[in-house]
């Protein structure tokens, strides 16, 4: 089995929310749905994501796969569509440690999380764990 495109990040988080978006799209992070207590909101261009309101950065392991990965125990399952196939992990405005990604192909992917449940200890700053495990919709 053909292994996963790794990426990480450690991000700022910025009123509580971080993303993975195509941003190289008409589409923009307002057209997310909003409102609700999910770990994650998805939907036409990508994926919001809800932090803590106290923390201030996130650790990210991104792994993508071309195909739908073995099973894995996820707190979150959703499916974002992204017209261009490029999608950016980053905070809300413009950060340095933005991280563009190249999905392959533009289309519907699905999105699996997990994060720890508790801050990365020995940190300067709260900071979140999270996995993001995206790969395309399987056909039906």
């Amino acid at each position: 089995m053909e292994a996963p495109q790794v990426y990480e990040a450690d991000l700022p988080i910025e009123f509580s929310q971080f993303f993975l978006f195509d941003h190289f799209s008409d589409f923009s992070t307002m057209d997310l749905p909003t409102g609700g207590p999910d770990l994650a909101r998805t939907g036409n261009g990508g994926v919001g994501f809800n932090a803590y309101a106290q923390s201030v950065r996130a650790t990210i392991r991104l792994e993508v796969w071309s195909h739908e990965p073995p099973e894995l125990t996820s707190l979150y399952t959703g499916v974002f569509t992204t017209p261009t196939g490029r999608v950016t992990l980053c905070a809300t405005t413009a950060s340095p440690d933005d991280l563009t990604v190249d999905l392959g192909s533009p289309g519907r992917y699905t999105i699996r999380i997990t994060k720890a449940a508790e801050p990365i200890p020995g940190r300067e700053h709260r900071t979140e764990a999270w996995t993001l495990v995206v790969h395309p919709v399987a056909a039906d």
